[in-house]
C-alpha cells in the first residue's frame, strides 16, 4: 500500500513552492508537511547567477599580457563555477601564449598554466600519456591534430604569414566522419592579437571569410 500521501503547494515572496509525499508514517502529516515549508521559505532565497553581460573585470585590449590573464584568472574558482575539467588558451601580440589548465590529478584542483603554440582537446601537461586518434582516459584526445598543427609552424618556421595560421588549422580540420574521436570542424578563427581584428571560416569553407573589428565589433566579408 502506498501509505499516507499528500501533495501541496505554498507561495512566498513571489516564489511558489511544491511538497509530495509519498508513504509517510508522520503522525501528523498536516504538521510535519507546514514544518518543511516553513523550512524552505527560511532556506532558498534570490542569488544573482553570473551571466555573459556581467563584467568581472575590464583591461584595455591594447595593452593586456597574457601574464595579466593569467593573474586574473588566478583571482576566480573556474573549475568550481563549472563543475568540470576543461583549459583555455591565452596569447598576446608578443607571442607568450600559455594553456590554462587546473590540476586533474590533484585536491584542490590547482590552476597552471604551461607555455605552449597549439593545444587540442587533452591536458597539454600530460601529453606524454596522450596517443594519437584515439580517446586516452582522462588525459583527453586529439594528439594528432596538435602534431599536425606543430609540422605547420616547423615546416614554415622563420617565414611566418597569415597564411601559416590556415595553413595550420586547415591541417587539423576534420571532415564529418561517425567512426572517429572527434570530427566535423564548426569553425576556425584567425586572431591578430596586434591590429585586435578576427578573420572567421564557418565549416570548411576556407575561402568564405568574414573579418571582425574586435575594438568596433563590426564584421565585414572578405575573401
Amino acid at each position: 500500500l502506498a501509505g499516507r500521501c499528500f501533495v501541496t503547494f505554498a507561495q512566498q515572496d513571489g516564489h511558489t513552492y511544491g511538497l509530495v509525499v509519498l508513504g509517510s508514517d508522520m503522525n501528523n502529516i498536516y504538521r510535519e508537511c507546514a514544518e518543511i515549508l516553513d523550512w524552505a521559505f527560511s532556506s532558498f532565497s534570490d542569488r544573482q547567477l553570473v551571466d555573459t553581460e556581467t563584467v568581472l573585470t575590464t583591461i584595455p585590449l591594447t595593452k593586456c599580457r597574457t601574464e595579466e590573464a593569467v593573474e586574473l584568472l588566478r583571482g576566480y574558482d573556474m573549475f568550481a563555477s563549472s563543475g568540470r575539467d576543461y583549459h583555455f588558451y591565452i596569447t598576446d601580440a608578443s607571442g607568450d601564449g600559455r594553456v590554462i589548465e587546473y590540476d586533474i590529478n590533484g585536491e584542490p584542483r590547482e590552476l597552471i598554466d604551461t607555455p605552449s603554440e597549439a593545444i587540442t582537446n587533452f591536458f597539454i601537461r600530460h601529453k606524454d600519456k596522450v596517443l594519437p586518434n584515439q580517446k586516452n582516459d582522462i588525459y583527453g584526445h586529439g594528439r594528432e591534430r596538435y602534431d599536425a598543427v606543430l609540422q605547420v609552424f616547423e615546416d614554415e618556421k622563420g617565414n611566418y604569414t597569415s597564411d601559416t595560421v590556415w595553413n595550420a588549422m586547415k591541417s587539423a580540420a576534420q571532415d564529418p566522419d561517425p567512426d572517429a574521436i572527434t570530427s566535423n570542424t564548426q569553425w576556425s578563427i584567425s586572431y591578430n592579437n596586434t591590429d585586435l581584428s578576427a578573420d572567421i571560416v564557418i565549416r570548411r569553407h576556407w575561402n568564405d571569410v568574414t573579418h571582425c573589428d574586435l575594438e568596433s565589433k563590426v564584421t565585414t566579408p572578405s575573401k
